[in-house]
């Protein structure tokens, strides 16, 4: 399903496309990958005013940007 929608929001696009995706999608990085995507850097996960992250339901799988300029 998270390829689906990827394929439909990034339809007709030409431009440039990242995909910022949580750890732990090796299968959905996978299928990026093989649809052109390739993986160029791990970012950190940067917190303020807490000693940790909240527990998450793993059903994000990622944040889509068009990168401009």
């Amino acid at each position: 399903m998270a390829m689906r929608m990827v394929h439909y929001l990034a339809k007709g696009h030409n431009g440039k496309l990242r995909m910022d995706v949580p750890e732990g999608k090796k299968d959905f990085v996978k299928e990026l990958e093989i649809n052109g995507f390739q993986k160029v850097n791990k970012p950190p996960i940067m917190i303020k005013n807490s000693d940790q992250l909240l527990k998450r339901n793993s059903e994000l799988y990622s944040i889509a940007a068009r990168i401009f300029g």
